[in-house]
Order: C-alpha cells, then structure tokens, then sequence
C-alpha cells in the first residue's frame, strides 16, 4: 500500500473506531456476483469498460446489497463522519462549501435502499451501453430522481480522487439504522448503561 494510502487508512481506523473495514479485490467482487445472480456486474468489471464506469457500478453493487458506509481510500480525511451522513439513507455533498453535488467518494446506505435499487436495475434493464451513459455523476443523479428517500448535505472539502484503492466501511446488519446515528458509528462498542 502507497504511503499515503497507508496514512488515509490509519487516519480513518482513528476517526471511527468501532467499524470494520474491508478492501475489495475483484475477484472478491466477481465472487459476490456470482453468488447473488449478477452476472451483468460481474461482465462490465472484466469488460474493457472505463475505470470510473466500473467503479460506480461497484458503489451502487456493494451498497445495494450490503449497505453500510462507502470511502475512498484516496481522500484524506477532514474528520469523523457527520451524524447527519449516518442518519441519511442517501448523502449528497457539497465542494468547498458549494452546493450540495452526488459524489461517489462518500455514500451511505441501508441495504436495498430504493435508489440504489433502482439505479443497477436500470443499468441491468439497459445493458453495457446504459450503464456506460449511466456513469458517474448522471448515474448517481438519476438514482436520486428514482428515489423517494430524502438527502442529506454534507460539506467537505474539496480532494483528487479517482484512485483503484477504494475502502468499504460495514456497518453492522442488525444494527437499527435511525436512532442516535453517533451511537450508530460505534458498532462495536459497549452498549450504553440503562438510565
């Protein structure tokens, strides 16, 4: 792992503590394919298809069926996660305090959330050429516009992404996603006394 990568992944485990981290290999990703039928995902990431296509399919792949927290591990991070990106089932986030924009670096979900739901079924639906025009910013906008569920907006600063080192962090499954979400970052904490 690149020095700064390594940095990144320190900074982070120090940032939130109680979340696993996972870095996956495509044939981890092929695997998870496999398994659950997804055969077309499995043919866009051995394709000769551009590199941002393939990672915003995994984005959307891993968080509609894991769900969980999305990091890139190329970006330093500004600090620990917002509790309004925990409490949100779809983030959105500004640039150096612009307009809140989608932005693959950061997404959050519960698994089978709506969009993301939407956005692979779309992308399946259409083929490789779909999912080609569905790629990055179009494809996250059109998930929303599918979407019922609210966004939250969160600013962070501006950083150069598109790395091939990406960091999933898993929140756990059993987990309720909607109460005190800075309790939610500490999944493998004590639970707190009773009062």
């Amino acid at each position: 792992m690149q020095e700064e990568l390594r940095a990144n992944h320190l900074e982070w485990s120090l940032h939130h503590p109680g979340f696993e981290v996972k870095l996956w290999s495509l044939d981890e990703l092929l695997s998870l394919c496999r398994v659950g039928g997804f055969t077309w995902v499995a043919q866009v990431l051995t394709a000769d298809a551009p590199v941002p296509l393939q990672l915003d399919l995994i984005r959307f792949f891993l968080l509609e069926q894991l769900g969980g927290i999305w990091a890139d591990l190329t970006v330093r991070p500004v600090g620990p996660m917002p509790a309004a990106l925990l409490a949100a089932e779809f983030v959105a986030i500004g640039v150096d305090g612009g307009a809140p924009v989608f932005d693959q670096r950061f997404l959050a979900a519960r698994p089978g959330l709506e969009c993301f739901m939407r956005a692979t079924d779309k992308v399946m639906r259409g083929g490789f050429d779909e999912a080609r025009r569905m790629s990055g910013q179009d494809a996250l906008a059109a998930a929303f516009a599918a979407s019922r569920r609210p966004v939250a907006a969160c600013l962070l600063s501006e950083q150069d992404t598109w790395g091939s080192l990406l960091e999933r962090r898993s929140l756990d499954r059993d987990a309720d996603w909607l109460p005190d979400p800075m309790a939610t970052l500490e999944v493998n904490a004590a639970p707190p006394a009773p009062a």
